[in-house]
């Protein structure tokens, strides 16, 4: 795969972060998916969803991919959805910007 589009579905987790942590690991995966090689095109953050896409396959098929941009150590506690570790001391400086 050499080109993707990010587009952020609010809707897809029944546990939203703060707008601020969002955007911070949005800002992320494009970047290390950009590091790679990937060409990006990104969805605007905070944009209600609607648009138009056509492609090849069953017309219901659909990919989500929850991404955790936390390493394995240095963490406090772990993610109740994807059980990777969180740092929170990122997640509370972003709450308070």
């Amino acid at each position: 795969m050499d080109r993707v589009v990010v587009y952020p579905y609010a809707h897809l987790t029944p546990a939203l972060s703060a707008p601020a942590v969002a955007l911070s690991v949005l800002n992320a995966f494009v970047a290390a998916l950009a590091e790679r090689g990937v060409t990006v095109k990104r969805a605007p953050f905070g944009w209600y969803k609607e648009f138009e896409m056509k492609g090849k396959g069953h017309p219901l098929a659909d990919f989500s991919l929850g991404v955790c941009p936390h390493s394995l150590h240095d963490c406090d506690a772990s993610c109740p959805f994807c059980h990777h570790p969180l740092r929170t001391a990122d997640l509370e400086a972003n709450d308070e910007s």
